[in-house]
């Protein structure tokens, strides 16, 4: 944080909501492998769809490259992926900027996790029977 300040000209602020955004984000990424694995058998077929699940998040999220400069169909692919709100929460959060937007992205992160959650309770269920 320091380094950041010193060498940058950054200011970065750490507050509660970065400390309640960082497991919030790791449980809705998470999911996403949480869902791939329970709806799939082989371990083989599960790293393939990984993998290529990682890829599309770092190349249609928007957290390497502005949302303004992806194709079409990335942005739309973007819009449907969790790293999309939480790179934009976990911003709004360290630059202290609390708005509309800033809950929208954390209301949809929840979302993301609640609803994964419960599709896995459904498929793991099914999976133990």
């Amino acid at each position: 944080m320091f380094v950041g300040k010193i060498f940058y000209e950054v200011d970065i602020q750490i507050n509660l909501w970065v400390i309640v955004l960082l497991p919030l984000t790791a449980l809705a990424l998470s999911i996403l492998g949480m869902v791939t694995g329970s709806l799939m058998d082989s371990m083989e077929m599960i790293q393939i769809v990984v993998n290529g699940l990682l890829f599309v998040m770092v190349v249609a999220a928007p957290i390497f490259i502005p949302m303004e400069s992806l194709p079409l169909p990335f942005k739309v692919l973007g819009v449907i992926l969790p790293p999309t709100y939480a790179a934009a929460a976990i911003r709004s959060a360290l630059a202290g900027v609390f708005d509309t937007a800033f809950y929208m992205n954390v209301g949809v992160l929840t979302g993301f996790t609640v609803l994964g959650f419960m599709a896995v309770t459904r498929w793991l269920r099914w999976r133990l029977k």
